[in-house]
């Protein structure tokens, strides 16, 4: 029966560790980052430990915050693996923080979208524009041929080749 309940606890102690298995830089980390990484650091201690670190300046050894009043060494067994004096985790991830992005995102897909039905309504004004154009030049074309054609007069060689020029499907 001890065996059971020793077994049991071993590996609850070690998926409970897992949860918490990031590491915190005790140098620059805030009290969220404590209080949300390491398991038996509440906010009175988390705030203790910066006004430790406040006091002075920065941990030489992660032995150190055994320095920090409420913090033994049985709290410092179980945080030690996840302590770093040089990087890891500053704060906690902030739920508002994580909408703020995901709105960000949303609102850029949505210009992107819109960017697209304008660039696609440019193209339409553009393709009617060139077909307004393409008609005009078409009937001024045929009415200046018709000009020519009807009048008994010579025809300047220059219009003539305009002529031919607007009138020849390109």
């Amino acid at each position: 029966m001890k065996y059971k309940s020793l077994l049991l606890a071993t590996l609850l102690s070690i998926f409970s560790v897992s949860a918490f298995a990031e590491t915190v830089n005790i140098n620059k980390a805030d009290a969220s980052a404590f209080q949300y990484y390491l398991k038996g650091i509440g906010v009175k201690k988390a705030i203790k430990i910066i006004n430790y670190r406040q006091a002075n300046k920065e941990f030489q050894s992660i032995a150190e915050i055994m320095e920090v009043k409420g913090i033994g060494r049985g709290i410092f067994t179980n945080i030690k693996a996840d302590l770093s004096l040089i990087e890891g985790e500053i704060s906690a991830p902030n739920k508002k923080t994580h909408t703020k992005k995901e709105k960000i995102i949303k609102v850029d897909i949505k210009k992107e979208e819109k960017l697209k039905e304008i660039e696609k309504s440019v193209e339409v004004v553009q393709e009617v524009s060139k077909t307004d154009s393409q008609e005009k030049l078409e009937s001024e074309a045929s009415s200046r041929k018709e000009e020519g054609l009807n009048s008994n007069k010579k025809v300047n060689p220059e219009i003539k080749v305009e002529l031919k020029k607007l009138t020849t499907p390109s």
